[in-house]
């Protein structure tokens, strides 16, 4: 840092988010008396616009040193009123390997000149919170479709306190996550849905990474990858009964008759 560090800071906060990403895009150790401030410097990030910690942020994950760089941040403390999701670095569940497998898959890629979606990249680091918000839902009798759509939002929503995401990017986020029940149902009809969905590739990536990380079925995600490229006659061999016990068949109600008179209410 050129001059006093904290005073730097005060003069504009984001330089410890820089800090950060530069330290992890150059292989660096930041210098002790740069970084000692940082930790109780923390609370000035709260003054800077929501929109431009976003940038930042995006700078970050599109730097080809994406995981190295939330690590960091995790570190030195600036993901807690940031982007609190990153904590998952500190973890080793399925839904932790999951975000760190995607974040490693992005740098790859950007180190071979590959484009990168952001939707596809906050939707794999908010995913365990969805998943955990969803099953919040459905423990106090929230309906499965409902408490999707609930999840979502609230997530997403949260998120936006502290950084904000663009709302254009709420489609292919929401998509990406919707999606991946319906990979379990590989019937004839609801696999050619599947398969014909806008964004199908992100959706299926995203569900063979979660497979690839121990998250989700690794044989069903290789039916797709097979079925996706197999020629008319072997989808027809491949299709099987759907496997997803969410989806239940409901009971239809009895209609009363149109012809069938209504007893008349009684006046008063």
């Amino acid at each position: 840092m050129i001059g006093d560090p904290e005073t730097r800071y005060r003069e504009d906060p984001v330089r410890m988010l820089r800090a950060a990403r530069l330290a992890a895009k150059l292989e660096f150790a930041i210098d002790p008396k740069t970084e000692k401030p940082i930790a109780g410097m923390l609370s000035l990030l709260a003054n800077v616009p929501t929109a431009r910690l976003y940038d930042d942020m995006l700078k970050l994950l599109l730097s080809g040193h994406a995981l190295a760089g939330l690590s960091t941040m995790v570190r030195l403390g600036l993901h807690r009123d940031l982007i609190p999701a990153a904590e998952f670095l500190t973890s080793s569940n399925d839904g932790s390997r999951f975000a760190k497998l995607a974040l490693t898959r992005t740098d790859e890629r950007i180190a071979q000149d590959k484009g990168v979606s952001p939707a596809f990249l906050f939707a794999a680091l908010f995913w365990h919170r969805v998943k955990a918000r969803i099953a919040e839902h459905e423990a106090r009798g929230m309906r499965s479709p409902q408490a999707w759509h609930e999840a979502m939002d609230e997530i997403l929503d949260e998120q936006r306190t502290t950084l904000a995401i663009p709302r254009r990017l709420d489609p292919g986020i929401k998509e990406i996550w919707i999606s991946q029940p319906r990979f379990l149902q590989r019937g004839a009809q609801r696999a050619y849905r599947t398969l014909g969905m806008e964004r199908f590739r992100a959706c299926y990536d995203f569900f063979a990474l979660r497979a690839e990380a121990g998250d989700a079925d690794l044989e069903v995600a290789q039916w797709w990858e097979r079925f996706q490229f197999a020629d008319e006659a072997e989808r027809a061999a491949m299709c099987i009964a759907d496997e997803d016990p969410s989806r239940k068949k409901r009971k239809r109600r009895r209609r009363r008759p149109a012809w069938r008179a209504r007893r008349p209410r009684r006046s008063d």
